[in-house]
């Protein structure tokens, strides 16, 4: 029998197909990441699964309480002037002490009775609070509102007056009335309205005296118009 010669026949390779899978893929203009998405399935359209969306970032409220907004008033623990706690609705704060020269402004927020203070230019910190009937409470510190209108709880109590200037004695109320007594003068009674560093005296036929006032380490200064200064200290 006569032997027939079997024409060669060359078995492409997988590197080969590999090779002519990518030159398509380059020649449509297609590249590898595009053609297969995240898991392995095409993105996008065409049946395959969507890309995962990232969830939505909620956005963090500063809102404070309305029972910590305002002005609040309290004595240095080593006797040096007092503190001054004034936050806004938007959680900002300002923390300041005339006598010692030092003033800090940054952001505030609350959960539940801790209270998470952010400076500007220093490291958080937390403090535990709590505020009712015109007290404040930071850390055990108290702090009395100095800023609601009529009768501010920093004010409120007997003061006699040690700087011998037109008043001998001082007696502001809760519900924002008040009694100034001197012995040369007689007596004059009225309502006080106080707008932040500013409280005015309204006395019936009389012109309302309108004073600034601050209160250093238990001494309360009113600053009138003219310049003059009268002292108080607290006797009850």
């Amino acid at each position: 029998m006569r032997n027939r010669r079997v024409p060669f026949r060359r078995f492409v390779t997988i590197r080969e197909i590999s090779g002519l899978v990518i030159a398509t893929l380059l020649a449509t203009g297609c590249t590898a990441s595009e053609a297969v998405g995240e898991g392995g399935f095409p993105p996008g359209g065409g049946g395959g699964r969507p890309p995962v969306q990232p969830p939505p970032q909620q956005p963090t409220s500063r809102l404070l309480p309305a029972a910590l907004v305002g002005v609040w008033n309290g004595q240095d623990s080593r006797g040096i002037g007092s503190w001054y706690l004034a936050f806004q609705a938007d959680g900002r704060y300002r923390r300041s002490n005339e006598r010692r020269g030092i003033t800090i402004t940054g952001t505030a927020t609350v959960q539940g009775t801790v209270i998470m203070f952010s400076p500007e230019g220093g490291r958080p910190y937390s403090s535990t609070w709590a505020a009712g009937g015109g007290r404040l409470s930071i850390d055990g510190s108290v702090y009395l509102r100095a800023d609601q209108g009529q009768g501010a709880s920093a004010l409120v109590g007997s003061w006699i007056d040690t700087s011998g200037n037109y008043w001998a004695t001082l007696r502001i109320s809760a519900d924002g009335t008040f009694q100034l007594a001197d012995q040369a003068g007689g007596g004059v009674a009225g309502k006080i309205v106080v707008s932040g560093r500013q409280l005015t005296l309204q006395a019936a036929g009389r012109n309302p005296v309108t004073c600034g006032w601050a209160i250093d380490n238990g001494v309360l200064r009113l600053v009138r118009p003219d310049g003059a200064v009268s002292e108080y200290v607290r006797s009850g």
